[in-house]
């Protein structure tokens, strides 16, 4: 396979906030991945943040600190969910 041949993950979209998407950033802040994962919705949880921070405590979504804020690489994100389906098929 040359250089030109390489293939590149499947682009991943957010909400614009104005009906439309955009394509999402290679770091997510905690928002935007309460956002991407639809946890802000209803019938989701009461407290999204919460939700995405014991993910984070029990070791199964890793994000890391920049500056104050902790962001989630787009790369992580797509991992936890795919370890995530897998469990949550198996049960």
């Amino acid at each position: 396979m040359t250089e030109m041949e390489t293939t590149s993950p499947p682009t991943t979209y957010l909400p614009d906030g104005s009906g439309g998407c955009r394509p999402a950033p290679l770091v997510l802040t905690e928002s935007e991945l309460i956002t991407m994962l639809r946890l802000d919705e209803p019938g989701g949880p009461v407290k999204p943040a919460e939700t995405i921070r014991r993910y984070r405590d029990k070791g199964l979504l890793r994000g890391c600190k920049v500056g104050r804020v902790i962001v989630y690489p787009l790369d992580e994100i797509r991992r936890f969910l795919q370890v995530k389906v897998a469990s949550d098929n198996r049960n």
